[in-house]
C-alpha cells in the first residue's frame, strides 16, 4: 500500500463514525468528575523526564540515562475543590510501578453559565522510580472528593509506548535516550470557539527545523463551492513534545510533535463563530504549505447554529467541552517527517479506555 494511501485510511474514521453527536456534552451539570481529552490548550499529555542515573559510588553517570512519566490532564467537574486530587497509577505492561500518587489541583477555570469548571493537574513520577526500559506503559487517573469522602476509580487509562533514541556521544560512544512516540497524534484536528466569537483550528505536526518553516508558512482558506473566504493566518505552536537525536557527533536534530492552532477572528467581516452559526451546512478548509494542499479537514454546522460532533470510530464518546469539536481531516501532500500511518487507527487520545 503506497504511503499517502495510508495516510489517507488512518485518518478517515474521523467521518466514517457512529452518527452525528450535537456539540453539548451529556452530565455537564452533575458533580461527577470526567477526565477530558481535549479543552483549547488543555488536554492529556504524556512525555518523559530524563536525568542521568547514577554510579555504584554514587556519583553522576552521564553514560547512562533513565526516565520517568510526566502527565498532565484536565478534568470536568460541576463544583471542584482546592483539596481535590487526582489519583496516578503507573503501570509498566501489566505490573504496577510504583504506589498511586495523590496530584494537587494545579488550576481551577470557572465556565460560567455552563454549570462546571474545569480543573488541570500535573505531575512528574518521583526520580527514585526511575527505569531504562522502553516498551508499553500505561496511567489509570481516578479522582478524589476529599471533603466528601468520595473516590472516583479508573475514570480512564493512558497508555504510550517508550522508544529510544541517541541522544548523545560521549568518549565510550553513543548515550541511549528515551522519549514518547506520539505518531498517534498525527490525524488529529479540532475546532474550537471561544467565548469571544473567534474559532481556533488546532492540529497536530512532526517536524524539525526545516519542516517547522513550511508549518509557521502555512495558511487556512475555508472553501465554499468556488469562493475562498476569509480564514486563518500565521498558526502558533502550544504544545510540543520533542527528543534530540544524534545520528553521529556531528549531526543531529530535534524531532518534535506539536500541536498548532490558527486563531480566526473574522470571516467576511463578521464574527467567525457568529458567520457559522447564520451559515449552517458542510465546510471544507484547506491547509496550504510550500505551494501544495498539505491537508484537508471538513466539518458542519447544524441548522441550530452549533457545530456537529463526529466521534472517532470505535470510541463511544469524546471528551471534550461542548466548544471543542473532533474534525475530519485528510493527508493530502504531507510536509511532516516520517511517520507511523496506523498509530492514529490503533492509539488515538491515548488508546484512551
Amino acid at each position: 500500500m503506497s504511503r499517502s494511501l495510508k495516510l489517507l485510511t488512518a485518518v478517515l474514521g474521523f467521518v466514517l463514525c457512529c452518527g452525528a453527536i450535537r456539540a453539548a456534552e451529556p452530565d455537564a451539570g452533575k458533580n461527577t468528575p470526567r477526565v477530558l481529552d481535549k479543552w483549547a490548550r488543555y488536554h492529556t499529555n504524556i512525555t518523559i523526564y530524563e536525568n542521568p542515573g547514577r554510579k555504584p559510588d554514587g556519583t553522576t553517570d552521564y553514560n547512562n540515562f533513565v526516565w520517568v512519566p510526566k502527565v498532565d490532564v484536565v478534568v470536568q467537574l460541576a463544583k471542584p475543590q482546592r483539596d481535590d486530587v487526582v489519583i496516578l497509577q503507573h503501570f509498566q505492561g501489566d505490573t504496577s510501578w510504583g504506589e498511586a500518587i495523590k496530584v494537587p489541583v494545579q488550576t481551577i477555570t470557572e465556565r460560567r453559565g455552563r454549570g462546571y469548571s474545569l480543573v488541570s493537574f500535573t505531575n512528574t513520577m518521583d526520580r527514585e522510580q526511575a527505569i531504562s526500559d522502553v516498551g508499553s506503559f500505561s496511567v489509570k487517573v481516578s479522582y478524589k472528593q476529599t471533603a466528601l469522602g468520595k473516590l472516583h476509580e479508573n475514570l480512564a487509562t493512558f497508555s504510550y509506548t517508550v522508544k529510544n533514541c541517541n541522544r548523545g556521544w560521549t568518549s565510550q560512544g553513543q548515550i541511549k535516550g528515551f522519549y514518547v512516540d506520539h505518531d498517534f497524534r498525527m490525524g488529529e484536528a479540532w475546532l474550537y470557539r471561544l467565548t469571544d466569537d473567534r474559532i481556533e483550528l488546532w492540529t497536530w505536526f512532526k517536524y524539525n527545523r526545516e519542516t517547522e518553516a513550511k508549518i509557521r508558512g502555512g495558511r487556512l482558506r475555508l472553501i465554499v463551492g468556488d469562493e475562498i473566504l476569509d480564514f486563518g493566518n500565521t498558526p502558533t505552536d502550544r504544545t510540543e513534545v520533542s527528543y534530540e537525536h544524534y545520528s553521529s557527533q556531528r549531526e543531529h536534530e530535534r524531532i518534535t510533535w506539536g500541536l498548532w492552532y490558527w486563531s480566526v477572528a473574522r470571516i467576511e467581516g463578521v464574527m467567525a463563530a457568529d458567520y457559522l452559526r447564520n451559515h449552517p451546512g458542510t465546510y471544507r478548509c484547506v491547509l496550504t504549505q510550500d505551494g501544495e494542499i498539505a491537508r484537508e479537514f471538513e466539518f458542519t454546522v447544524g441548522a441550530d447554529g452549533e457545530f456537529v460532533r463526529k466521534p472517532f470510530p470505535g470510541m463511544k464518546a469524546i471528551h471534550a467541552v461542548e466548544d471543542s469539536v473532533p474534525l475530519h481531516m485528510e493527508f493530502k501532500d504531507n510536509p511532516d517527517l516520517e511517520f507511523d500511518a496506523d498509530a492514529f487507527q490503533t492509539a488515538k487520545l491515548y488508546g484512551r479506555e
